[in-house]
Order: structure tokens, then C-alpha cells, then sequence
């Protein structure tokens, strides 16, 4: 992990795991991947380490003709010629070519190089117009235990104001000092989203007659709540908001309306659906959010 604990017991970034991993295919956004990869290398001065994996049955069922010699050469040029175009001469760097199936490459190889941040694309697709998860980030986003940031939209200035999605649980608190520290370039804005008593829940328990008092009680005890969680991440910047029905739509209506180009969401791991925000929220949001999104395994 790229974060450990003080004298006081509190997390804080570790500098020991400056090695970024950004994982190509042959579509066309990746060199958008690359230059956002290439961005926070530089903001960080890590290393960058490019990896495409060779889909070797491709090959040989359509090219049998090519030598897999000439087939790594090739990639090998094409991404140097990449790393050129997103201007990144001056970085320290190295390329890897290999077999196999591509998430599970892609968590072998974050592994090896002990990487602090996977960054690849959300799909495969040529354009940016699908911003949902395909299988490989899906696979990827499901066994990793490092973060990653998933790409959905073309690069342009660095990161500048980012979102934070919270449930305020402990997962969360550890993703928010991480992301605080690793995007400390950035201003973070901290987002919780609380479940109002709606009027259909009310009039089943029969208390209309006291429905103003347990609004405001709910509310109350929302924002103590999240204030205790403000002041423990340390974030200035924040929005409480109240949802009747669906905590889905509040928080992908405040990403629109922020024009957000970054999302932070946490996760203790999807394979069991055990996510925060609520468990399926997480899963949900990483899926239809139309913004980047770091998505911190706590």
C-alpha cells in the first residue's frame, strides 16, 4: 500500500511506492490514458511504467504471417511514439510487452513493481461517448488491492477540483486521507449524501403529526455526523445533501452540476458487493458516472 501509519496512528502517504502503472490496449483513447498517466507522473515525479498485454490468439488466428519477435517490436515503437507525443521525455520509465490474459496481467504486474496507482481506460471502445466499465476494468476494479483511476474522458489541464463521495465510514475516512495526500495539487470537496424519512415512510408509521420534528432530528444527526468526519479528513470544502428516494441520482445530479472531471470512491472490494456508499452505490456510480474516477481498495 502506499500509505502507513504514524506516531500518532494516523495514515499518511508513503513515498516508498513511486511507481505508476498504466495499462494500454489498441484503442484510441489510450493515448488520452497516457497523457493522464504522464500528468501525474510528472505532478508526483514517479516513475511510469507502460504494460500492453498481447492478445497472442488475435495474432494468430487474423496476422499468422507475423513473427511474435515483429509483433513486440511493433508495440514496442508504437509506444515510445506515444510517450513522445504525450511529452514524456524527461520522465524516468520503462515498457513492458506480455501475454496473457489482460486484467489478470495487468494485477500480476501491479504487483511486481509494488505499483501506488493503476490508471487505465473504462473501456476499450475508440471514443470516449461509453463511459461504462468493460470487462477488463471490471476484472481489474474486482481483484485489485491498489488504487485506480479509471478513465472516461480526453486529458487536459490537471486535475483541479475533485469530488469525494462518502458514506462516512472508516474505508472511507482511509480513502480521503489517502486521496488527500496523493492529490494534494488539488482541492477536494467532500460529498455525503444522507436517506431522508420520505412521506410514504411516515404515514406507515403513523406519524404525520410529528413529521417536521423527525425531519429536522434526521437531518441533525446527519450533520453532526459529518462534521465529526470533516474535521477528522481534514477538508475544508463540503456538501451535505438529502436524498428521499434514490442516493444514486443526488450524487450523480451534484457531478453534473460541478462539472466534476474526477470522482473519489472507496471500496473494501467488489467481489462480494462489501463497497461502501451503501454497498451497490459504489458499484453503481463507478459503472454510470461520466467523470474520471479513482477508486481507493481500502
Amino acid at each position: 500500500m502506499c500509505y502507513k501509519c504514524n506516531k500518532k496512528n494516523k495514515l499518511e502517504f508513503s513515498m516508498n511506492n513511486e511507481n505508476i502503472l498504466v495499462a494500454l490496449d489498441a484503442s484510441q483513447t489510450s493515448i488520452d490514458v497516457l497523457k493522464r498517466a504522464v500528468q501525474l507522473s510528472k505532478i508526483k515525479k514517479y516513475k511510469l511504467t507502460l504494460l500492453h498485454v498481447v492478445n497472442q490468439s488475435m495474432f494468430e488466428n487474423f496476422f499468422p504471417q507475423m513473427q511474435k519477435e515483429n509483433i513486440t517490436q511493433s508495440i514496442y515503437h508504437r509506444l515510445a511514439s506515444m510517450l513522445e507525443e504525450a511529452n514524456a521525455s524527461e520522465l524516468e520509465y520503462s515498457i513492458e510487452i506480455k501475454e496473457g490474459n489482460t486484467a489478470e496481467t495487468i494485477l500480476e504486474m501491479a504487483s511486481n513493481i509494488n505499483a501506488c496507482l493503476i490508471v487505465l481506460g473504462a473501456n476499450s471502445k475508440d471514443d470516449f461517448t461509453d463511459k461504462q466499465l468493460g470487462s477488463t476494468a471490471y476484472k481489474v476494479a474486482k481483484k485489485s488491492v491498489c488504487p485506480i483511476l479509471f478513465i472516461k474522458n480526453f486529458c487536459d489541464k490537471p486535475y483541479e477540483q475533485i469530488l469525494g463521495f462518502t458514506d462516512l465510514t472508516d474505508t472511507s475516512r482511509k480513502t480521503m486521507q489517502f486521496s488527500k495526500a496523493f492529490f494534494d495539487f488539488a482541492k477536494i470537496k467532500l460529498v455525503h449524501a444522507y436517506k431522508q424519512l420520505t412521506d410514504f415512510a411516515i404515514t406507515f408509521y403513523n406519524a404525520n403529526h410529528d413529521k417536521e420534528t423527525a425531519r429536522k432530528q434526521v437531518k441533525e444527526q446527519a450533520q453532526k455526523v459529518f462534521e465529526t468526519f470533516r474535521n477528522e479528513v481534514d477538508i475544508e470544502a463540503y456538501e451535505l445533501l438529502e436524498s428521499f428516494y434514490n442516493i444514486n441520482d443526488v450524487l450523480l445530479e451534484i457531478s453534473k452540476k460541478e462539472n466534476a472531471k474526477l470522482v473519489i470512491l472507496s471500496s473494501q472490494g467488489i467481489g462480494g458487493v462489501s463497497s461502501v456508499l451503501n454497498g451497490s452505490v459504489s458499484v453503481y456510480l463507478l459503472e454510470t458516472l461520466e467523470s474520471d474516477v479513482f477508486f481507493h481498495i481500502a
